[in-house]
């Protein structure tokens, strides 16, 4: 059997690259992505949007750090009532 054979075991990530992709791969791959310019020049041209993209990733590291470090602060979180 070759390694292109439909049957053949999937590379990378094994059975998780199709998951993997789905979840969260799209976002590093630029093959496909439409021109901002084009497509988007309004959003560009407005401050906040702007603004917004710049703090997404620093959002997104503040929004797991906080549960973190509450956690480490006070041992456990209180249940939540579900």
């Amino acid at each position: 059997m070759t390694r292109t054979a439909p049957t053949a075991r999937p590379r990378g990530f094994g059975a998780l690259s199709g998951p993997w992709h789905a979840h969260v791969g799209w976002r590093f791959n630029s093959v496909g992505q439409a021109e901002r310019r084009r497509y988007a020049a309004d959003l560009l041209k407005d401050r906040g949007m702007r603004r917004i993209d710049a703090a997404e990733k620093p959002l997104i590291l503040v929004s797991l750090a906080i549960p973190f470090l509450l956690v480490r602060a006070f041992g456990e979180l209180p249940p939540s009532g579900l």
